[in-house]
């Protein structure tokens, strides 16, 4: 998961990420955020993306989101999961099958 500074943003990332089929979905959840950042207290919105993928593609995804991201240090947080309904989780696995990079 990554937080994103615009709804515009956490879209075009998403968009990167499911066409180089390092996911197989991205969920965007409008947030609020409040955190320290070079010492001052921030209260922000954010778009918080949660990226369906497996470990065979996590790590390339984590990579790309550090390419990509507008942020200067952009969250990653990777979830794992060790229960997921069968079918919901093949069809994550066949949905990053063929994990493009360009």
């Amino acid at each position: 998961m990554s937080t994103f500074p615009s709804l515009a943003s956490a879209r075009a990332g998403g968009k990167i990420m499911l066409k180089k089929k390092l996911c197989a979905c991205v969920n965007i959840i409008k947030s609020n955020s409040i955190y320290i950042w070079k010492n001052k207290l921030v209260n922000d919105n954010e778009y918080l993306c949660l990226f369906k993928t497996t470990k065979h593609s996590s790590d390339v995804l984590k990579s790309e989101i550090k390419k990509t991201h507008p942020y200067e240090l952009p969250e990653i947080v990777e979830l794992k999961m060790n229960r997921v309904d069968s079918n919901y989780f093949n069809w994550i696995i066949e949905s990053t099958k063929n994990t493009r990079i360009k």
